[in-house]
């Protein structure tokens, strides 16, 4: 939820990579099989909101959510749609711009949204009055760091990193990235990739996606118990999701 790297692949495809940095009693302790629209979802699960924070579906579509959009904000009363479940909301449309156009986000704290799309890469964020969407070039790689955690100058840091690794791996595959999502920032507990603010917000799980040709690659650690999860899906094709 708070720390979101995309790598494209050479030949097609990318790994996206979500650290999630929670209270512990957040911690997501199910991952979700749930059928909507005609589409497989595949999703770990907020056991308080019941919202989700990275979401895959089988359409060749990838979502994964950010609190904040631009700047700290100031929590409000009437915030009271989960973020969790707009991110899920997201899956039931053809696409992010129905998504827009037939949702009202005025009860939501602001968030960031980055999506992948038919292979598209798109970045949608909502400041607490008005939502942007922005395309970006899905052969680049891209960092995202939650505003609500991290100062921008901590965020500049962070990112230096992802780059730094960037220059140093060529080559790199699912579980290199999610290395580097749990050991690349030098055992910071504050500021870190994975950290622990005195146990009232910490690290709890990383996840990733790769996509290869017709096919995704999910993995998901949990930082608390120690387990992982691992599954592919099996893309369907655009003549069955059009059926």
């Amino acid at each position: 939820m708070c720390t979101v790297s995309y790598l494209p692949l050479q030949g097609g495809g990318y790994i996206l990579t979500s650290n999630r940095d929670e209270a512990p009693q957040r911690n997501a302790a199910e991952i979700r099989h749930v059928t909507m629209e005609g589409q497989s979802l595949i999703f770990p699960v907020d056991p308080v909101a019941g919202g989700s924070w990275f979401c895959v579906s089988d359409r060749d579509k990838v979502a994964c959510l950010l609190n904040g959009a631009y700047v700290p904000f100031t929590p409000d009363p009437k915030f009271t749609q989960s973020r969790g479940k707009v991110l899920l909301d997201i899956m039931e449309h053809s696409s992010v711009q129905h998504f827009i156009d037939h949702s009202d986000f005025s009860r939501t704290a602001p968030f960031t949204i980055v999506l992948t799309e038919d292979g598209a890469l798109c970045e949608l964020i909502w400041d607490g009055s008005s939502v942007t969407l922005r395309t970006l070039d899905a052969k680049e790689p891209a960092f995202w760091s939650s505003v609500t955690l991290y100062p921008e100058e901590v965020r500049v840091w962070r990112k230096a990193l992802f780059q730094e690794w960037i220059s140093m791996h060529a080559d790199f595959d699912q579980h290199e990235i999610m290395r580097f999502h749990r050991y690349g920032s030098k055992d910071d507990q504050w500021n870190g990739f994975v950290m622990n603010r005195h146990e009232r917000v910490r690290t709890l799980s990383i996840s990733s996606v790769k996509k290869e040709g017709r096919h995704f690659t999910l993995l998901h650690a949990d930082l608390m118990s120690g387990e992982t999860f691992s599954e592919t899906v099996e893309l369907i094709s655009a003549d069955v999701a059009e059926d």
